[in-house]
Protein backbone atom coordinates (compact mmCIF):
# COMPACT_ATOMS: atom_id res chain seq x y z
CA UNK A 1 0.00 0.00 0.00
CA UNK A 2 1.55 3.50 -0.91
CA UNK A 3 0.38 5.61 1.59
CA UNK A 4 2.82 8.46 -0.02
CA UNK A 5 0.53 10.98 -0.78
CA UNK A 6 1.09 14.30 1.22
CA UNK A 7 -1.61 16.70 -0.12
CA UNK A 8 -2.34 19.53 2.63
CA UNK A 9 -5.99 19.76 2.79
CA UNK A 10 -7.66 21.23 5.24
CA UNK A 11 -5.87 23.36 7.41
CA UNK A 12 -4.62 22.82 10.88
CA UNK A 13 -3.47 19.52 12.17
CA UNK A 14 -6.49 17.25 13.72
CA UNK A 15 -7.75 17.76 10.25
CA UNK A 16 -4.40 17.30 8.26
CA UNK A 17 -5.11 14.42 6.10
CA UNK A 18 -1.59 13.04 5.48
CA UNK A 19 -1.28 12.65 9.51
CA UNK A 20 -4.82 10.82 9.02
CA UNK A 21 -3.84 8.94 5.99
CA UNK A 22 -1.04 7.41 7.42
CA UNK A 23 -1.91 6.95 11.26
CA UNK A 24 -4.47 4.83 10.14
CA UNK A 25 -1.94 2.88 7.38
CA UNK A 26 0.64 2.65 10.72
CA UNK A 27 -2.13 0.98 12.77
CA UNK A 28 -3.24 -1.42 10.05
CA UNK A 29 0.20 -3.11 9.35
CA UNK A 30 2.50 -0.21 7.69
CA UNK A 31 2.66 1.01 4.17
CA UNK A 32 5.20 2.23 1.40
CA UNK A 33 5.89 6.27 2.44
CA UNK A 34 7.30 8.75 -0.18
CA UNK A 35 10.62 10.78 0.63
CA UNK A 36 11.11 14.18 -0.98
CA UNK A 37 8.50 17.05 -2.23
CA UNK A 38 7.15 18.19 -4.86
CA UNK A 39 7.64 21.65 -4.20
CA UNK A 40 11.66 21.83 -3.49
CA UNK A 41 12.67 18.60 -3.76
CA UNK A 42 15.83 19.47 -5.71
CA UNK A 43 16.43 22.35 -2.80
CA UNK A 44 15.91 20.67 -0.28
CA UNK A 45 18.37 17.85 -1.86
CA UNK A 46 21.54 20.52 -2.25
CA UNK A 47 21.44 23.15 -0.16
CA UNK A 48 22.20 20.28 3.03
CA UNK A 49 25.48 20.21 1.44
CA UNK A 50 25.84 23.83 0.44
CA UNK A 51 24.65 25.78 3.67
CA UNK A 52 24.39 22.50 6.30
CA UNK A 53 21.10 21.52 7.72
CA UNK A 54 18.18 20.12 6.27
CA UNK A 55 16.13 21.70 3.55
CA UNK A 56 13.29 22.76 5.15
CA UNK A 57 15.60 24.78 7.62
CA UNK A 58 17.39 26.81 4.90
CA UNK A 59 13.76 28.17 4.62
CA UNK A 60 13.77 29.23 8.36
CA UNK A 61 16.87 30.55 7.94
CA UNK A 62 15.99 33.17 5.62
CA UNK A 63 15.85 36.75 6.69
CA UNK A 64 13.17 37.95 8.45
CA UNK A 65 10.76 40.51 6.92
CA UNK A 66 11.11 42.52 9.83
CA UNK A 67 14.92 42.21 9.09
CA UNK A 68 15.00 43.13 5.03
CA UNK A 69 12.73 45.89 6.41
CA UNK A 70 15.26 47.95 8.62
CA UNK A 71 18.55 46.45 7.11
CA UNK A 72 18.36 45.93 3.06
CA UNK A 73 18.40 48.14 0.15
CA UNK A 74 17.68 45.60 -2.49
CA UNK A 75 16.12 42.54 -3.53
CA UNK A 76 16.63 40.85 -6.11
CA UNK A 77 14.16 37.71 -6.55
CA UNK A 78 14.97 34.97 -9.12
CA UNK A 79 11.50 33.60 -10.27
CA UNK A 80 9.32 37.06 -8.57
CA UNK A 81 7.68 37.21 -6.00
CA UNK A 82 3.94 35.99 -6.32
CA UNK A 83 1.66 36.77 -3.54
CA UNK A 84 -1.14 34.61 -4.54
CA UNK A 85 1.51 31.87 -3.19
CA UNK A 86 1.70 33.37 0.29
CA UNK A 87 -1.87 33.11 1.11
CA UNK A 88 -1.34 29.07 2.19
CA UNK A 89 1.20 27.69 4.13
CA UNK A 90 1.28 23.77 5.40
CA UNK A 91 -1.12 23.39 8.98
CA UNK A 92 -2.50 26.83 7.96
CA UNK A 93 -2.24 30.23 8.34
CA UNK A 94 -3.56 32.47 11.57
CA UNK A 95 -2.81 35.72 10.11
CA UNK A 96 -1.72 36.84 6.69
CA UNK A 97 1.06 39.50 7.01
CA UNK A 98 3.27 39.30 4.15
CA UNK A 99 2.00 41.53 1.59
CA UNK A 100 1.62 44.06 4.65
CA UNK A 101 5.74 43.11 5.33
CA UNK A 102 6.05 43.66 1.68
CA UNK A 103 4.46 47.18 1.69
CA UNK A 104 6.52 48.30 4.97
CA UNK A 105 9.49 47.54 3.19
CA UNK A 106 8.40 49.57 -0.03
CA UNK A 107 8.05 52.16 2.35
CA UNK A 108 11.19 51.73 4.32
CA UNK A 109 12.94 52.60 0.85
CA UNK A 110 14.06 48.64 0.01
CA UNK A 111 13.95 48.58 -4.05
CA UNK A 112 12.39 44.96 -5.56
CA UNK A 113 13.28 43.50 -8.77
CA UNK A 114 11.57 40.30 -10.08
CA UNK A 115 13.59 38.66 -12.22
CA UNK A 116 11.47 36.04 -14.83
CA UNK A 117 8.96 35.47 -17.01
CA UNK A 118 6.25 36.86 -15.77
CA UNK A 119 6.03 40.52 -15.20
CA UNK A 120 3.32 41.03 -12.53
CA UNK A 121 4.98 38.38 -10.01
CA UNK A 122 5.14 41.08 -7.64
CA UNK A 123 2.75 43.37 -5.86
CA UNK A 124 1.85 46.47 -7.91
CA UNK A 125 2.60 48.26 -4.44
CA UNK A 126 5.93 47.15 -4.81
CA UNK A 127 6.87 48.84 -8.05
CA UNK A 128 9.57 46.08 -8.60
CA UNK A 129 11.58 46.44 -11.59
CA UNK A 130 11.13 43.39 -14.34
CA UNK A 131 14.25 41.68 -15.74
CA UNK A 132 12.44 40.10 -18.48
CA UNK A 133 14.12 36.75 -18.29
CA UNK A 134 13.78 33.89 -20.48
CA UNK A 135 12.40 30.83 -18.51
CA UNK A 136 15.26 28.17 -17.36
CA UNK A 137 17.81 30.48 -17.61
CA UNK A 138 18.55 31.79 -14.28
CA UNK A 139 21.70 30.09 -13.69
CA UNK A 140 23.44 31.53 -16.73
CA UNK A 141 22.26 34.91 -15.47
CA UNK A 142 23.73 34.64 -12.27
CA UNK A 143 27.21 33.31 -14.01
CA UNK A 144 27.24 36.00 -16.05
CA UNK A 145 26.82 38.62 -12.89
CA UNK A 146 29.51 36.52 -11.00
CA UNK A 147 31.90 37.37 -13.64
CA UNK A 148 31.38 40.97 -14.33
CA UNK A 149 31.81 41.08 -10.37
CA UNK A 150 34.76 38.85 -10.44
CA UNK A 151 36.10 41.32 -13.44
CA UNK A 152 35.39 44.65 -11.98
CA UNK A 153 37.03 43.54 -8.44
CA UNK A 154 33.56 43.80 -7.08
CA UNK A 155 33.07 40.33 -4.88
CA UNK A 156 33.58 40.26 -0.97
CA UNK A 157 37.04 38.16 -1.54
CA UNK A 158 37.62 38.54 2.68
CA UNK A 159 34.44 36.90 3.26
CA UNK A 160 34.88 34.19 0.15
CA UNK A 161 38.60 33.36 1.43
CA UNK A 162 37.52 32.99 5.48
CA UNK A 163 33.82 32.01 5.07
CA UNK A 164 33.65 29.66 2.38
CA UNK A 165 34.90 26.70 0.75
CA UNK A 166 35.48 26.44 -3.10
CA UNK A 167 35.51 29.59 -4.61
CA UNK A 168 38.72 29.30 -6.92
CA UNK A 169 37.19 26.47 -8.29
CA UNK A 170 33.81 28.56 -8.88
CA UNK A 171 36.19 31.26 -10.08
CA UNK A 172 38.26 28.80 -12.20
CA UNK A 173 35.26 27.61 -14.18
CA UNK A 174 33.97 31.36 -14.74
CA UNK A 175 36.45 33.04 -16.11
CA UNK A 176 37.37 29.94 -18.36
CA UNK A 177 40.49 28.62 -17.14
CA UNK A 178 39.06 25.62 -16.23
CA UNK A 179 37.25 24.91 -19.59
CA UNK A 180 38.42 27.98 -21.86
CA UNK A 181 34.69 29.39 -21.88
CA UNK A 182 34.10 32.63 -20.23
CA UNK A 183 30.75 33.13 -18.77
CA UNK A 184 30.52 37.13 -18.76
CA UNK A 185 27.54 38.90 -19.90
CA UNK A 186 27.62 38.24 -23.22
CA UNK A 187 28.05 35.26 -22.73
CA UNK A 188 25.11 34.77 -20.17
CA UNK A 189 22.94 37.31 -22.81
CA UNK A 190 22.92 34.97 -25.82
CA UNK A 191 21.07 32.60 -23.41
CA UNK A 192 18.96 34.49 -21.75
CA UNK A 193 17.70 36.82 -24.13
CA UNK A 194 18.82 39.57 -21.73
CA UNK A 195 20.95 42.84 -22.58
CA UNK A 196 24.20 42.08 -21.42
CA UNK A 197 24.46 45.95 -19.95
CA UNK A 198 21.44 44.70 -17.82
CA UNK A 199 23.43 41.71 -16.46
CA UNK A 200 25.92 43.70 -16.04
CA UNK A 201 24.00 46.48 -14.31
CA UNK A 202 22.55 44.10 -11.45
CA UNK A 203 25.65 42.59 -10.73
CA UNK A 204 27.06 45.83 -9.71
CA UNK A 205 23.77 46.91 -7.56
CA UNK A 206 23.82 43.61 -5.57
CA UNK A 207 27.23 44.30 -5.07
CA UNK A 208 27.37 47.58 -3.86
CA UNK A 209 23.82 47.60 -2.09
CA UNK A 210 22.81 45.87 1.21
CA UNK A 211 21.13 42.75 -0.75
CA UNK A 212 18.86 39.95 -0.39
CA UNK A 213 18.85 37.18 -3.62
CA UNK A 214 16.00 34.96 -3.04
CA UNK A 215 15.42 32.17 -5.31
CA UNK A 216 12.36 30.42 -5.45
CA UNK A 217 10.80 26.96 -5.52
CA UNK A 218 9.37 27.23 -8.84
CA UNK A 219 12.62 27.85 -10.68
CA UNK A 220 14.07 24.21 -9.27
CA UNK A 221 11.61 22.45 -11.13
CA UNK A 222 13.74 21.31 -13.60
CA UNK A 223 16.83 19.20 -14.83
CA UNK A 224 19.68 20.53 -12.78
CA UNK A 225 16.99 22.30 -10.89
CA UNK A 226 19.50 21.87 -8.04
CA UNK A 227 22.00 24.63 -10.17
CA UNK A 228 19.63 27.26 -9.33
CA UNK A 229 19.75 27.45 -5.46
CA UNK A 230 23.11 26.25 -5.41
CA UNK A 231 24.96 29.32 -7.46
CA UNK A 232 22.02 31.20 -5.62
CA UNK A 233 24.24 30.95 -2.25
CA UNK A 234 27.35 31.41 -4.21
CA UNK A 235 26.29 34.67 -6.01
CA UNK A 236 25.38 35.99 -2.85
CA UNK A 237 28.53 34.66 -0.75
CA UNK A 238 29.97 36.94 -3.60
CA UNK A 239 28.18 40.01 -3.27
CA UNK A 240 29.25 40.97 0.23
CA UNK A 241 25.66 40.79 1.96
CA UNK A 242 25.77 37.74 3.28
CA UNK A 243 27.03 38.69 6.61
CA UNK A 244 24.44 41.69 7.16
CA UNK A 245 20.91 41.09 9.09
CA UNK A 246 17.70 41.21 6.26
CA UNK A 247 20.64 40.45 4.08
CA UNK A 248 22.30 37.31 1.99
CA UNK A 249 20.26 34.41 0.84
CA UNK A 250 16.66 33.44 0.69
CA UNK A 251 15.10 30.49 0.30
CA UNK A 252 12.07 30.77 -1.61
CA UNK A 253 10.24 34.32 -0.58
CA UNK A 254 7.04 34.29 -2.17
CA UNK A 255 6.55 30.77 -2.19
CA UNK A 256 4.94 30.07 1.02
CA UNK A 257 3.52 32.01 4.09
CA UNK A 258 6.30 30.71 5.96
CA UNK A 259 9.06 31.67 4.48
CA UNK A 260 10.80 35.56 5.64
CA UNK A 261 8.02 35.16 8.94
CA UNK A 262 9.00 34.48 12.62
CA UNK A 263 7.67 30.94 13.76
CA UNK A 264 7.02 30.08 16.90
CA UNK A 265 8.63 28.18 19.43
CA UNK A 266 6.48 26.14 20.28
CA UNK A 267 5.24 22.74 18.42
CA UNK A 268 1.62 22.65 18.01
CA UNK A 269 -0.37 19.33 19.83
CA UNK A 270 -1.12 16.69 17.99
CA UNK A 271 -2.77 12.71 18.12
CA UNK A 272 0.09 10.26 18.38
CA UNK A 273 0.90 8.60 15.59
CA UNK A 274 2.53 5.12 16.04
CA UNK A 275 5.59 4.03 14.10
CA UNK A 276 5.01 2.83 10.18
CA UNK A 277 6.98 -0.42 10.76
CA UNK A 278 7.66 -0.56 6.42
CA UNK A 279 11.00 0.64 5.66
CA UNK A 280 10.19 0.97 1.98
CA UNK A 281 9.73 4.66 0.58
CA UNK A 282 9.44 6.26 -3.06
CA UNK A 283 11.01 9.34 -3.76
CA UNK A 284 7.71 10.98 -5.05
CA UNK A 285 9.99 12.23 -7.94
CA UNK A 286 9.71 8.67 -9.17
CA UNK A 287 6.23 8.08 -8.61
CA UNK A 288 5.39 8.79 -12.21
CA UNK A 289 8.24 6.69 -13.72
CA UNK A 290 6.40 4.39 -11.81
CA UNK A 291 2.92 4.55 -13.41
CA UNK A 292 4.30 5.26 -17.02
CA UNK A 293 6.62 2.14 -17.09
CA UNK A 294 4.48 -0.46 -14.47
CA UNK A 295 6.28 -3.38 -16.55
CA UNK A 296 9.78 -2.18 -15.56
CA UNK A 297 9.15 -1.70 -11.84
CA UNK A 298 10.93 -3.50 -9.60
CA UNK A 299 8.63 -3.92 -6.61
CA UNK A 300 11.16 -5.90 -4.12
CA UNK A 301 13.94 -4.42 -1.74
CA UNK A 302 17.39 -4.85 -3.70
CA UNK A 303 19.87 -6.21 -1.17
CA UNK A 304 22.52 -4.41 -3.79
CA UNK A 305 25.27 -1.93 -3.02
CA UNK A 306 24.27 1.85 -2.40
CA UNK A 307 22.76 3.50 -5.25
CA UNK A 308 23.21 7.27 -5.49
CA UNK A 309 20.48 10.17 -5.90
CA UNK A 310 21.15 12.48 -8.35
CA UNK A 311 21.64 16.50 -7.10
CA UNK A 312 18.12 17.60 -8.71
CA UNK A 313 16.26 14.48 -6.40
CA UNK A 314 15.06 12.63 -9.63
CA UNK A 315 16.03 9.23 -8.29
CA UNK A 316 19.18 6.80 -8.71
CA UNK A 317 21.97 7.90 -10.61
CA UNK A 318 21.96 5.39 -13.89
CA UNK A 319 24.68 2.72 -13.38
CA UNK A 320 25.25 -0.74 -15.76
CA UNK A 321 24.07 -3.11 -13.19
CA UNK A 322 20.76 -0.76 -12.94
CA UNK A 323 20.07 0.90 -16.45
CA UNK A 324 17.41 -1.74 -18.14
CA UNK A 325 14.92 -1.59 -15.35
CA UNK A 326 13.52 1.20 -13.07
CA UNK A 327 13.80 0.46 -8.68
CA UNK A 328 11.08 2.78 -7.11
CA UNK A 329 10.63 0.62 -4.30
CA UNK A 330 13.95 1.93 -1.86
CA UNK A 331 14.57 1.58 2.20
CA UNK A 332 15.91 3.64 4.49
CA UNK A 333 19.64 2.29 5.98
CA UNK A 334 20.97 5.20 8.95
CA UNK A 335 20.36 8.04 7.13
CA UNK A 336 20.65 7.24 3.13
CA UNK A 337 18.66 5.28 0.97
CA UNK A 338 19.15 1.86 -0.46
CA UNK A 339 17.14 0.76 -3.49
Amino acid sequence: IYGGSYGWASAGRFHHAQSQLKRFLSMSGGFTDSVGTYSFGALQVILPHVIGGTGPSAMARSPRWSEIADNCELVVAVGGLPTKNVQVSLGGVGRHTTRSWMSRCAEAGVEFMNVGPIRDDTDQALSARWLPLRPNTDVALMLGMAHTMISEGLHDLEYLETRCVGFDELRRYIVGEADGVRRDAAWAAEITELEPEMISSLARELATKRSLLTVSWAVQRADHGEQAHWMGVALAAMAGSMRDPGCGFGAGFGSEHSVGEARPGLRVAALERPANPIADVIPVARIADALLNPAKRSTTTAAGSHIPICGSCTGPVAIPSIITRTSTVWSRHGSGLRP
